[in-house]
């Protein structure tokens, strides 16, 4: 039998919880390692042990010790020495790698404190539900993710979704997980059909392709998690299947037959999609240019833009009220328990703007953007 409750309070007296919060969550997270505290023992052994503790996966080691961190200050400075995790964990002695030694005393032992932390729970130490930063990061500039449909997808808004990606920690994991044989069915099917996403099962499927046809990238979202595989992550069989025609479609437009994807790229560059009150919009920054494009079509640049977008036109003015603009100053104001003060309605511009929006209470107006007033 584990006594799990034992183990629990012999960690506590080594390590220290600075609040309830902290406390609860690593409790849970030894549960979902060793299971629950009257359950027997399954595979435990020492050489077990052993194994789970220094086979930690590469993509994990590769990660920079910003990560290990709860506070975004301390984080910005833990990620400016560049060390990894893979560094830390290959020296009994961190305080002598020479980037930590100018970082001081405390910051020594806010980074022992974590260190123990992800010591005991390794790769459960990330999560497959907070955004993996890094890795969208990188399917946006190699495999042509755009922002907004991921966004879509994980029923969050882009605004929303861009604060997030400005964080410093990392704590999300979409890499690591076997792919099963289910999944992998799906994503046979929709290549063969000819398609990038696909809901099945309440699961959402997307398969994403580079300029390299080596770059392929596989997502599966269901229940608020994602799961991604990279070419190099996918079993041999299917990898060798996406490689061949048909090719998955473009998934940022489903242009109609009569619209070139030329056209498409042109127009898209001379402005942005935004919005406002969660509705969608497109803004032209070049407005001659995108005018030009619609006079070709003989049509107003309104009419043009819900023909190529699927999006009504907003014409940008600098008083314009954007929702990344309504939740950047959330962020910014909320306070440690993640609510937003009264004193922020008055900020009098979002005042009146959520007065004008119909929004007789404040209140009301934060919970629309998904905050909870204080």
């Amino acid at each position: 039998m584990i006594n799990l409750e034992d183990k629990f309070d012999k960690f506590e007296q080594d390590e220290g919880f600075q609040n309830p919060e902290d406390r609860a969550f690593m409790l849970s997270k030894i549960r979902s390692v060793f299971g629950s505290a009257d359950a027997p023992a399954k595979n435990l052994s020492h050489k077990s042990r052993e194994t789970r503790k220094t086979e930690i996966p590469d993509d994990i080691l590769q990660r920079p010790i910003s990560d290990l961190m709860d506070n975004e200050k301390i984080a910005k400075l833990f990620q400016s020495t560049g060390v990894t995790i893979r560094e830390l964990l290959n020296t009994s002695q961190p305080e002598n790698i020479p980037a930590l030694k100018k970082l001081g005393a405390i910051a020594e032992l806010e980074l022992n404190r974590r260190l123990k932390k992800f010591k005991m729970l390794a790769e459960n130490f990330f999560d497959d539900e907070a955004p993996d930063i890094n890795l969208i990061k990188k399917l946006e500039s190699l495999y042509g993710l755009k922002r907004v449909r991921l966004a879509e997808l994980l029923g969050t808004s882009e605004a929303s979704l861009s604060i997030k990606l400005k964080k410093v920690i990392n704590r999300g994991r979409w890499r690591g997980k076997i792919l099963d044989e289910d999944d992998e069915q799906v994503f046979a099917k929709m290549h063969n059909e000819n398609h990038s996403q696909e809901i099945s099962h309440e699961k959402k499927y997307m398969i994403l392709k580079g300029d390299n046809p080596e770059n392929q990238a596989l997502l599966v979202m269901s229940d608020g998690k994602v799961n991604c595989w990279l070419s190099v992550d996918m079993p041999e069989e299917l990898r060798r299947l996406l490689l061949e025609n048909p090719e998955p479609e473009i998934i940022d437009s489903e242009p109609e037959p009569d619209i070139p994807v030329d056209e498409i790229m042109t127009a898209n560059a001379t402005g942005n999609i935004i919005s406002i009150l969660k509705e969608k919009f497109f803004c032209p920054d070049d407005y001659q240019g995108f005018a030009n494009l619609a006079e070709k079509r003989g049509m107003t640049i309104e009419d043009y833009s819900e023909f190529i977008f699927g999006l009504k036109l907003k014409r940008w003015n600098s008083q314009m009220i954007t929702d990344t603009k309504i939740i950047d100053l959330f962020e910014k104001r909320k306070n440690k328990n993640g609510k937003i003060p009264a004193a922020v309605s008055r900020e009098n511009w979002i005042y009146q703007f959520a007065k004008r929006k119909g929004f007789d209470k404040f209140g009301d107006f934060v919970k629309f953007y998904g905050y909870e007033p204080e």
